[in-house]
């Protein structure tokens, strides 16, 4: 999962080039309260969150009904993870929606840019922001089968954020993405033609074999000019 967070991180600028495909929605039925935009891509999805502080002891234990990689944008929060419930597969009975035992059996404060996975299907555990919100990205695969059913599920269907408020941390996203998409792939342009791109599509100096010499060393794909290529914007 881990692998797909940083591909949804590569491709997330383009995917917020429009507001085509997101959604929103106002989690409020049990703290922490949570301002999520989400959108399908693929099979799986891609949930932008925004997570406010509670009180200690007031945040959700939950599985999650898919396995999921989170990466920490801002913020830090404190996250406990709980036992495990292994269901009887020969049982009849419903499976039990509580973690096997009430003791937290590990306890961490993550900050920006950790990141962790959960691909157990009965793993459990709570997050808390810690001195304000939290903002970090999350990445779903397919639902497990057979289903999570999740616990204290809203009695009311969690209402969508207000436009204003869509479009507010929309922005925040977006902005956000195309400056991660400059740190991982910075835009370069040539001193010699009108060509510009990312430094991804850079060639290095290789020998007859093709193994790279002076990665430092690059050519401009379209004019072929070496050493002319300048981070955009300075020459």
């Amino acid at each position: 999962m881990l692998d797909l967070l940083d591909k949804a991180l590569f491709e997330l600028p383009a995917l917020m080039d429009t507001h085509d495909g997101w959604h929103s929605v106002d989690v409020t039925y049990h703290p922490p309260r949570v301002e999520r935009l989400w959108r399908q891509w693929g099979e799986n999805r891609i949930l932008l969150h925004r997570i406010h502080p509670c009180e200690d002891g007031e945040a959700l234990m939950h599985p999650h009904p898919w396995p999921s990689a989170v990466r920490i944008m801002s913020g830090r929060y404190e996250m406990g993870t709980a036992g495990t419930y292994f269901p009887d597969p020969d049982s009849t009975e419903p499976e039990e929606h509580e973690p096997a035992w009430d003791a937290i059996h590990a306890k961490v404060f993550l900050g920006p840019g950790s990141e962790y996975e959960m691909t157990e299907q009965h793993g459990w555990h709570y997050v808390r922001p810690l001195g304000g919100p939290s903002d970090s990205i999350m990445v779903t695969g397919p639902l497990y089968e057979p289903r999570v059913v999740m616990p204290h599920a809203p009695i009311e269907k969690q209402q969508p954020l207000s436009p204003e408020r869509f479009n507010e941390l929309f922005m925040m996203w977006k902005g956000r993405a195309h400056d991660m998409a400059d740190r991982r792939d910075p835009p370069v342009e040539c001193g010699t033609c009108d060509w510009e791109g990312r430094t991804s599509e850079l060639a290095c100096y290789r020998d007859d074999s093709g193994v790279p010499l002076e990665a430092e060393f690059t050519r401009c794909p379209k004019c072929f000019d070496e050493d002319q290529v300048f981070s955009k914007g300075r020459r």
